[in-house]
């Protein structure tokens, strides 16, 4: 994930904010980075739901983005937890 040191803890793919930190963060700004990684894994996996490309995992591509698309649909910004991207 990145060149972040090892040991570093991580929240959606980047590098977590220390508790005191996140305990301060206002959901508005937590929800906009759930948006903005949500809003990247979907342009990363947009090739998958092209007409001309056939996968034998289709229906997993296609559960996934979606999963990525109820993201939003949780109470709150910190108990968010990515899809398993499939293979």
């Amino acid at each position: 994930m990145g060149d972040f040191p090892i040991g570093v803890e991580y929240w959606l793919g980047r590098p977590k904010l220390p508790d005191e930190v996140l305990e301060l963060a206002d959901d508005v700004t937590l929800w906009e980075r759930v948006r903005e990684v949500r809003d990247q894994l979907l342009v990363e996996s947009d090739w998958t739901q092209l007409p001309d490309v056939s996968l034998p995992n289709q229906a997993e591509w296609q559960e996934y983005r979606q999963a990525l698309r109820d993201l939003t649909d949780a109470e709150d910004p910190r108990s968010v937890e990515l899809p398993t991207k499939p293979e």
